[in-house]
């Protein structure tokens, strides 16, 4: 284990223990990997320690692979990359040269280096708001990796909650402001709008993330391909890069599944038995396995679940030929599921956050105005909902905020970090565990949550 040293960064640091277990370089080793991030793995050591100074000179830099190496007792360390502009200007004065450097071309390279790790995952969480640091950094508009080795843009556009023809100038806007993630679904009943704007903005399809989501109408496996095309043929594409059960409730369908309507009406997404929801048990596990079909016609490229906590994820993962790749859930200052998030990152299952602005659909306040979030915005002359979407992405997670204003939607793709004393002030907002989307308690009759 190396001891604290001199304060300095590590872009990314692989260890190798000739015992066999890779030991930590600190207890707050975070990593990150983007194809265009600036750091994969941070190591933030203190000052006092000579140990630095003696093994040092003893680093090696290798031009052609971009790392430097050096040995330290039993351990092997490689530090990937180097500064060329120091992340925090009060480190400038600091007695020994601070590394730093872009990641982008370092990917190959940092995969082999840290092959050593037989369950690598990027770290997407933290125990507790004062256990994060802000030093784990994520450029906005970057990308995550999910457990393929595809990507993920960090901040896509949601398309919930929108009138009609306002989606489709928002596609539209948000491709020519340079997203190129969008997230749709069925209930939404707008995906032909959506492909409408991917057309109009002519952005090539092979560069877009777009998700979709699986209606609890069509939960029977019978359903699952018949719902897929559904909304293929609406979005006018070939394929979905991911497609997630939307929740964890099935409703009993109307009709057979060669009559699914490619946009579908109130009636149809929300069926009726005696004025309520008509709800129906369907094994997960037969539902996922049809979804697993899916991606081995080529309809879809990955499959995962929408709102499910960690049991459900288990029975999947139990189940399952083929791994969730996301889970999407709501995530916000006010809502920061920790456990949830450690755990998926366990199990290498990357995390979309929805609602990463809270929003005043069951009439609750909403958390972009909150006080904190609104005096942080102000200090750093941004709006509540860049820091919203900063403090998001700061956790390692993907974003879709949803706008219909060209201006926001331009603004919410801007990239900038939040620093540890504002990050520190929006955590604590968790504290209140605000959920802004239950349907299940407020329409469905059915505990979810």
């Amino acid at each position: 284990m190396l001891d604290p040293v001199l304060r300095f960064w590590i872009v990314c640091i692989v260890l190798e223990s000739e015992k066999g277990t890779p030991p930590a370089a600190d207890p707050e080793t975070w990593y990150l990997f983007h194809s265009r991030g600036y750091i994969c793995q941070y190591s933030c050591m203190g000052s006092n320690n000579k140990s630095l100074r003696t093994f040092m000179p003893q680093m090696q830099f290798t031009r052609e692979a971009r790392y430097v190496s050096f040995q330290h007792d039993s351990v092997k360390v490689c530090i990937v990359s180097w500064i060329v502009q120091p992340l925090d200007q009060s480190l400038i004065n600091r007695p020994f040269r601070t590394f730093t450097g872009v990641f982008r071309d370092l990917l190959p390279t940092t995969k082999r280096l840290v092959a050593v790790y037989k369950r690598y995952q990027p770290i997407q969480s933290f125990r507790s708001p004062s256990s994060f640091s802000y030093f784990t950094i994520m450029s906005l508009g970057r990308t995550c990796t999910l457990h393929t080795g595809a990507k993920i843009p960090t901040v896509g556009l949601g398309t919930w909650l929108s009138k009609p023809d306002e989606v489709r100038k928002a596609v539209l806007c948000a491709l020519q402001a340079g997203y190129r993630h969008l997230d749709c679904a069925y209930v939404y009943r707008n995906e032909d709008e959506v492909g409408q704007g991917i057309r109009e903005s002519g952005v090539p399809r092979e560069d877009i993330f777009i998700t979709g989501k699986l209606w609890n109408t069509h939960h029977r496996p019978e359903y699952v391909k018949a719902a897929c095309k559904a909304s293929l043929a609406a979005l006018g594409v070939s394929y979905l890069d991911s497609y997630l059960i939307h929740w964890p409730v099935c409703f009993a369908p109307e009709g057979k599944p060669e009559d699914t309507p490619n946009v579908p009406t109130q009636e149809y997404l929300f069926p009726k038995k005696d004025g309520k929801v008509a709800i129906e048990e369907v094994d997960f596990a037969a539902t996922w396995k049809a979804m697993e079909e899916l991606v081995d016609e080529g309809l879809v490229k990955h499959i995962g679940v929408s709102n499910f906590d960690i049991p459900r994820i288990e029975y999947i993962l139990k189940n399952c030929r083929i791994r969730p790749a996301v889970n999407q859930v709501e995530l916000h200052p006010g809502l920061l599921q920790p456990e949830l998030l450690e755990f998926c990152a366990k199990e290498n299952i990357h995390i979309t956050a929805y609602s990463p602005l809270g929003n005043n659909v069951y009439g609750k306040e909403r958390i972009i105005d909150d006080p904190v979030i609104v005096n942080v915005a102000k200090k750093l002359n941004k709006s509540p909902a860049q820091v919203c979407i900063a403090f998001a992405a700061q956790r390692g997670v993907s974003v879709v905020p949803k706008s219909v204003t060209p201006s926001r939607i331009v603004d919410n793709f801007q990239d900038f970090v939040l620093e540890k004393e504002d990050f520190d002030e929006v955590a604590k907002l968790g504290a209140r565990n605000i959920r802004y989307n239950d349907p299940g308690t407020e329409e469905w009759n059915v505990k979810i949550f």
